[in-house]
């Protein structure tokens, strides 16, 4: 079969009674725990369960619940407080696991070239039927209410968050309903309808602390315990939970490198028609037609099957009828008996209703992943009526191991109520291949919320995952957060070399509370000149990271290939070349190609790496490497450009260079003769050339007037007249060359200011360009006068930070610098590594993927932690509430202002008060200000209506929904609102 028609699980999350995780799951089905709550008799007439009902003897105060179902993340999605109230928490909590499942995958939604599907089914919805009871419905109208709390949109609600393209459809078949889901999604990749597919169920009953009352003949437990296929079994007992899995082709999956938890070979689905004794009632032919049609499907025999996790609800009819449907397949496969375990993990958690089929199915994929059988807590002695010592069946009373031999099968059924019938048949995953990660090489581990609570507590949980993990490869780590997450605002990445040190990296971080709140400042690219130079420039880059390498070794063979010069030598030299490659490096014609090469694979590779530079400013040289960047020459021409450049500079009469701490007004004033000005770097710090004669009398009088200067190691005074001949010969070699208009703004060192079109792409202007003096300063001057902005500086050193930081005026600008200067000790590679990080840190780029060796496998490992908070409408007062009231209940919280990029101001006059304060009964967020954007507070085209209506009854003042996006905000609204109450007085 190969792996035609399989399907695999990539990833799954849910949440179940005392289990806020498939871990949590996992540890309490190998713990053989009941998980189920026992209510007293207070909590029950809390809940509204009558005094009569607890007294007749006949009420059972037992369910299984889930931690906090009303609480929801609303900001993370988009919500406000007022639409989270009357959305039905089971849509809520299925937003946010479907959520955790795609992470567990490892799957960017954003970056994902296919469609994802949905497929999912919930209960029904009680929630809203208690509002109702309780009169906190009536100050939503009616399409609120519905878009809140209809069924049918529970699967596009998901589709329409998380932009998932695919087939969205809500599947209803009451218990069987979420395994339905799964073979749809399943049905829906193989036609190729989706690429990707989320199928799930969720099931929450309200008021939470019930039970049920029961009555003999009917489902209910009378015990208080399910207990499927034991003796003393008498019923089931519904309970909440949620369960999602996320699906793809298994030829898919493998070329992701996803990590794959199990494989599903085939999946059916029938309905028992009205062969049965009634409508609720099961049907051993449509339970036994779906298995056997499975089984056919996925092309195996029964004796290949070691566990079938089962519907087993413990109802004395529907697991006789089970047991004999399941028997009568098997049987016309094998003789074999007592070979394949039965369990249900309703043993455990109860009947999660419309999430039981999914939750069986992840306890029978644990099952496969771990090759563990848990025992059903406290069975004593099987159903003797069962008769499954003649079946192929047997129950284990303890946790059994199972042989995992990489063909290892197992089964899951999910039967509803009206007869619709699942099942499911699963193997292993194929082995997959494993990159080796070196030893104590490090990776940058970036880590993002959309806020701190959310961030810190990621960090914490991954830490802890990390110490019970036996993760010891932390490049599929890295390779997860980098290529598995979502980059959200609120960031902290750290760089690590081994899961001790990304231990403690961790939880100092979170301990720290650090993080940078990214933005959307401008990227300015810093590009250094000669002087800056030195052997091994960059190695542990060159070593590690193919672009740089490929583009350093694409330069030097040019040079070598068209004039015989080996600059690799002198860039990278052995031990014994190394004295004199320091020597020669420093020499113009060898240092400028190779500070090109360098500072060229740098720019590129940030670029190729999503870090996109709004304007470049180059010193000098670096002027060369910015016009390369921008597209004004190929890189190939650029090098013969800068080589030819360094020779004919390296020929011109030899000069000297002297560098003033004083500003050039200044250094005018002192009328020094014969020499130049060649670069003004800041308000203090004007480089001066001219002949060796002409600097020595300059520095005298310098020296003499106790002003700061230093003759620099140049062996020419650059960008003076002296350099002319020079110039005019370059002029003429650069002649052939087709140059263009640059496609990124560049800041140019003869103007100080942006190159105007046509001026680079003219020999003429690079003529001009040596013999003029670099006006830095003024280069820098027009950047800072603009936004707030992050300064990359592409070289060796911080020279240009520096000079940079001179001139801020103290605005919050952020500087980065890539690779150490001379001196420095640390691996060039490392230090690129942080440096990286903080670029992804600080908005300059959306996703972090700088690591070079990511060619690792993703894993699964903890997901975003949501940062909840109470949104239920039960919890209000308990008073009748009408639309119209006076005493409608005001729900009212605040948002997490670190999202909101605005400061919070408070109205300034009485139309922006108004408008302030009908905007915060319209979102129910009530810290927010008139500055604040719409968008990021959630205001949605509907809530945008209904403001508008709002404003209208409240001034009587008709204002468009087109008016209210396009303002964005409240004080713009004011603007306009006041201008037409104006034109109504007039």
């Amino acid at each position: 079969m190969e792996n035609e028609n399989l399907i695999a699980i990539i990833g799954m999350s849910g949440r179940f009674p005392k289990a806020d995780s498939i871990d949590e799951l996992w540890k309490n089905l190998l713990d053989n725990k009941e998980c189920l709550e026992r209510f007293s008799d207070e909590e029950l007439k809390k809940s509204g369960v009558s005094e009569e009902d607890i007294e007749s003897g006949d009420y059972v105060g037992v369910k299984g619940v889930i931690d906090s179902p009303t609480k929801f993340d609303s900001e993370f999605f988009g919500y406000t407080a007022r639409e989270s109230m009357i959305i039905d928490p089971q849509a809520r909590v299925l937003l946010e696991e479907t959520w955790k499942a795609i992470e567990d995958s490892g799957n960017l939604v954003s970056d994902f070239e296919g469609r994802v599907g949905v497929y999912a089914g919930a209960g029904m919805n009680t929630y809203i039927l208690r509002a109702i009871m309780k009169g906190v419905a009536g100050q939503y109208d009616d399409f609120d209410i519905m878009l809140g709390s209809d069924k049918d949109l529970l699967a596009t609600r998901v589709a329409y968050k998380l932009n998932l393209t695919g087939p969205s459809l809500t599947v209803q078949s009451t218990c069987s309903s979420s395994l339905v889901a799964v073979h749809l999604a399943c049905q829906g990749l193989l036609s190729g309808d989706c690429d990707m597919a989320v199928a799930g169920g969720v099931s929450l009953a309200f008021p939470t602390e019930q039970g049920y009352k029961y009555r003999k003949g009917m489902i209910f437990s009378k015990s208080g315990h399910c207990r499927p296929f034991e003796e003393h079994s008498d019923g089931t007992i519904f309970s909440d939970g949620v369960g999602v899995i996320v699906l793809k082709r298994l030829e898919d999956a493998i070329e992701d490198k996803d990590d794959i938890y199990g494989v599903i070979r085939a999946t059916a689905v029938n309905n028992d028609g009205n062969s049965k004794v009634g409508f609720t009632a099961p049907s051993p032919v449509g339970q036994a037609q779906v298995i056997r049609d499975c089984m056919e499907l996925a092309d195996v025999s029964a004796d290949e099957i070691r566990y079938v996790e089962t519907h087993g609800t413990a109802t004395e009819i529907g697991d006789l009828l089970e047991v004999k449907a399941i028997s009568n397949v098997y049987e016309d496969y094998t003789d074999k008996k007592g070979f394949c375990a039965l369990g249900s993990v309703k043993s455990n958690i109860g009947h999660l209703n419309t999430a039981s089929g999914i939750s069986g199915l992840i306890k029978a994929l644990l099952v496969l992943k771990n090759g563990v059988i848990p025992a059903m807590p406290d069975f004593g002695k099987e159903n003797e009526a069962l008769k499954l010592d003649m079946t192929p069946f047997y129950i284990n009373k303890k946790n059994e191991k199972i042989e995992k031999d990489g063909n290892t099968k197992v089964a899951v059924s999910s039967f509803g109520i009206g007869g619709t019938n699942a099942h499911v048949i699963m193997q292993e995953p194929p082995k997959r291949e494993e990159a080796a990660g070196k030893k104590d090489e490090k990776y940058i581990f970036p880590l993002s919320a959309k806020s701190s609570n959310s961030l810190f507590e990621g960090m914490e949980n991954i830490a802890d995952w990390l110490e019970n993990s036996d993760v010891t490869n932390i490049g599929k780590v890295a390779a997860t957060l980098q290529r598995g997450r979502e980059n959200f605002g609120m960031r902290s990445a750290l760089v690590a070399g081994s899961k001790e040190e990304l231990i403690a990296g961790l939880r100092a971080s979170a301990e720290g509370k650090r993080f940078v709140k990214a933005s959307s400042k401008p990227v300015y690219f810093l590009i250094t000149g000669q002087g800056s130079q030195y052997i091994d420039m960059a190695k542990d880059l060159y070593e590690n990271v193919d672009h740089i390498r490929n583009i350093i070794d694409e330069g030097i063979g040019y040079i070598r290939d068209n004039y015989g010069e080996d600059l690799h030598k002198i860039l990278y030299p052995s031990e014994e070349e190394k004295e004199s490659a320091k020597e020669i490096i420093n020499n113009t014609e060898f240092a400028q190609p190779l500070i090109f090469m360098v500072a060229y694979a740098l720019g590129s590779y940030l670029m190729s790496c999503g870090v996109e530079p709004d304007k470049i400013i180059g010193h000098s040289l670096g002027e060369y490497v910015g016009a390369c960047l921008a597209g004004v020459m190929s890189f190939e021409d650029g090098i013969d450009i800068v080589y030819h450049r360094g020779k004919i500079l390296q020929s011109a009469q030899r000069s000297r260079m002297l560098a003033v701490k004083l500003g050039l007004d200044e250094v005018r004033k002192l009328g020094l003769e014969g020499v130049y000005v060649s670069t003004v770097n800041a308000p203090e710090a004007v480089v001066l050339g001219g002949t060796f004669e002409n600097i020595d009398r300059a520095k005298e009088i310098l020296d003499s007037k106790k002003i700061m200067s230093q003759v620099l190691s140049t062996s020419h005074a650059f960008h003076t007249p002296i350099m002319a001949e020079a110039a005019e010969k370059f002029k003429e070699y650069l002649e052939k060359f087709e140059l263009k208009d640059p496609e990124i703004e560049i800041i140019s060192n003869t103007t100080g200011e942006p190159a105007q079109s046509g001026q680079l792409s003219k020999a003429e202007y690079w003529r001009e360009h040596i013999v003029n003096p670099v006006l830095f300063a003024k280069g820098i001057r027009h950047l800072l006068d603009g936004k707030d902005a992050i300064f990359v500086e592409l070289g060796c050193g911080k020279t240009l930070i520096n000079l940079t930081k001179q001139q801020n005026d103290g605005r919050d600008h952020i500087y980065v610098d890539l690779l150490p200067g001379k001196y420095h000790k640390q691996s060039h590679y490392d230090y690129f590594l942080e440096k990286a990080a903080l670029l992804w840190e600080c908005g300059a780029v959306s996703k972090c993927e700088f690591d070079n060796s990511m060619i690792f496998n993703k894993i699964h490992m903890p997901t975003y932690r949501f940062d909840r908070k109470n949104y239920s409408l039960l919890d209000l007062a308990g008073e009748a509430v009408r639309a119209d009231s006076s005493k409608a209940v005001k729900i009212e919280t605040g948002i997490n202002r670190e999202s909101v990029e605005a400061q919070l101001v408070e109205p300034r006059d009485e139309v922006e008060e108004l408008l302030l304060n009908l905007l915060k009964e319209n979102t129910g967020v009530g810290n927010i200000g008139v500055l604040d954007n719409f968008y990021e507070i959630g205001l949605s085209s509907l809530s945008a209506s209904q403001y508008a209506m709002m404003i209208k009854d409240a001034i009587q003042l008709d204002v468009e929904i087109r008016e209210i996006i396009e303002a964005g905000n409240i004080a713009a609204l004011s603007e306009i609102v006041t201008g037409k109450l104006l034109e109504d007085a007039g």
